[in-house]
C-alpha cells in the first residue's frame, strides 16, 4: 500500500512550487527557488497558508479588503509580520482603552458585560508601551482583534506635551504644532499622535468607532497627521466639548472628545444632577519659600499624586459612554465603509515586500516596529 506522509503527499509524487514553500522540511535551496511573485500562487495562497502558518484564510481575506480600502499599509505590514509569529483570534474585544490609566472606561463597559482590554504602560511596560516597538505591535494586534460587528477604541495621548501650560518648553503652537522635536518629550508626543492617527484610520477603514480625549486647551488637533485624518474622513469625525466635573472630577477640567460616534452629544444625559465638590484645595499645597521677595513668601505647588489622579476618567464618564454605546451600537455613518465589497488584489509576498513611497508616516517611527518581527522570523 502506498505510504502517505503527514501532509498528504504520496511518496514519489512531484510537489508543486506552492507545496514547496509551505513544507516545513524543504531545504533552503528549494525555498530560494520558489518565486513569491509568481501569479500562479495567487489562487493557491489562501489554501496553502492554513494550517502551516498562523495567518488563516479568513484573516487574509480581511487584510486584502483593508489594503484595497486604503488602510495604512505600514500598519498592515506590521500586522502580517506579527501574525506570522503569533496567531491572533479575531472578535475578542468590544472595547480597547489605549492609555487606560485606572481603566475607568473599560470598567464602565465591563459593568454592562462587554469584553474590554485596558492598554496601560504602568501595567505592563514591555508590551503596553505605545511608543515602543513591541508595545505598538501589541496595539496593532488589539485593533485587529476588535469585534467586527460593533466595537470602540478609546485613545488619550499624553496631554502634558500639548496643553498651553507647557508650550514654553515644548515650543508648540498652532503655526508649528510639532514644536521642538529635538527634545525627547516632544518627539515622544509626536510619535504618540502619529501612531494614534494610524490606529484611528485603520479602525475607520474597518467601520469601527473610536474616541480621542484631550483637554480643551490641547493643540493636538493641529498635528499635521490629525488634520490629514480630518480631511480624509470629512463629515465622519465629530467634536464635543464639556466639563468633566459633571461626571465626578473634583475640578472643572474642560475636555474635548473627538470621535466617530454621532451620539457623543447625548453624553450629557448621563451627567450628574449636581457638580462634583470643588477639589482644587486637594490638588495644591502651600510651601514656604524663604527666597521669595524680601522676607520670604508662600509658593503654591501641585501635589504630584493628586494631580495624577485628577487626570483619570471619573466613573460617571465610563458608565455614560458605555451606556450610549449599548444603546446605539456601531456608528451608522461608517456602515457604508464597512459594507464595501472588495476583491482580493494582493499576495502575501507583495505585502511583505511593500515599501512606503511617501513621507506621510515618517513621524510614526515605524522602522523599529517592522524590524522587530522581521528579526524574530529570522531566528
Amino acid at each position: 500500500m502506498p505510504h502517505s506522509d503527514r501532509r498528504g503527499h504520496r511518496r514519489g509524487q512531484k510537489r508543486t512550487r506552492a507545496d514547496v514553500i509551505y513544507v516545513q522540511d524543504s531545504d533552503e535551496e528549494q525555498l530560494e527557488e520558489a518565486s513569491w511573485s509568481d501569479v500562479t500562487l495567487r489562487s493557491r495562497l489562501i489554501a496553502a497558508l492554513d494550517p502551516h502558518l498562523p495567518l488563516n484564510p479568513s484573516a487574509w481575506t480581511k487584510i486584502n479588503r483593508w489594503w484595497a480600502k486604503g488602510a495604512p499599509r505600514l500598519l498592515l505590514q506590521a500586522l502580517v509580520l506579527h501574525m506570522l509569529l503569533v496567531p491572533l483570534e479575531p472578535d475578542q474585544w468590544d472595547v480597547v482603552e489605549y492609555f487606560a490609566g485606572l481603566a475607568q472606561l473599560t470598567q464602565g463597559f465591563q459593568f454592562y458585560g462587554y469584553r474590554g482590554y485596558a492598554y496601560e504602560r504602568e501595567n505592563r511596560q514591555d508590551v503596553n508601551n505605545f511608543t515602543g516597538a513591541a508595545g505598538f505591535v501589541t496595539a496593532i494586534g488589539l485593533a485587529f482583534q476588535m469585534d467586527t460587528r460593533a466595537a470602540i477604541a478609546s485613545l488619550a495621548c499624553v496631554c502634558s506635551s500639548w496643553i498651553w501650560v507647557s508650550r514654553s518648553s515644548t515650543g508648540r503652537s498652532v503655526a508649528y504644532p510639532l514644536g521642538r522635536d529635538d527634545r525627547a518629550g516632544v518627539s515622544t508626543g509626536n510619535w504618540q499622535v502619529a501612531r494614534a492617527v494610524m490606529i484611528m484610520d485603520f479602525l475607520m477603514v474597518r467601520g469601527l468607532d473610536w474616541l480621542l480625549e484631550q483637554p480643551m486647551s490641547s493643540c493636538l488637533k493641529t498635528h499635521p497627521l490629525f488634520q490629514w485624518l480630518l480631511r480624509k474622513w470629512a463629515g465622519k469625525i465629530f467634536a464635543f466639548t464639556f466639563n468633566m466635573h459633571l461626571f465626578g472630577v473634583p475640578t472643572e477640567k474642560p475636555t474635548t472628545v473627538y470621535t466617530t460616534c454621532e451620539w457623543i452629544a447625548e453624553l450629557m444625559r448621563h451627567a450628574y444632577s449636581r457638580r462634583a465638590p470643588d477639589g482644587h484645595h486637594c490638588l495644591v499645597t502651600k510651601v514656604w519659600n524663604p527666597l521669595k521677595g524680601v522676607s520670604g513668601g508662600w509658593d503654591v505647588t501641585g501635589i504630584p499624586h493628586a494631580l495624577k489622579n485628577s487626570q483619570t476618567y471619573p466613573c460617571g464618564y465610563g458608565r455614560g459612554v458605555a451606556s450610549l454605546f449599548r444603546q446605539h451600537g456601531a456608528c451608522s455613518s461608517l456602515d457604508e465603509i464597512h459594507n464595501v465589497a472588495v476583491e482580493p488584489i494582493v499576495t502575501l509576498a507583495e505585502v511583505l515586500a511593500w515599501r512606503e513611497h511617501d513621507d506621510l508616516w515618517d513621524g510614526a517611527g515605524m522602522s523599529p516596529v517592522l524590524q522587530l518581527p522581521q528579526d524574530a522570523l529570522r531566528v
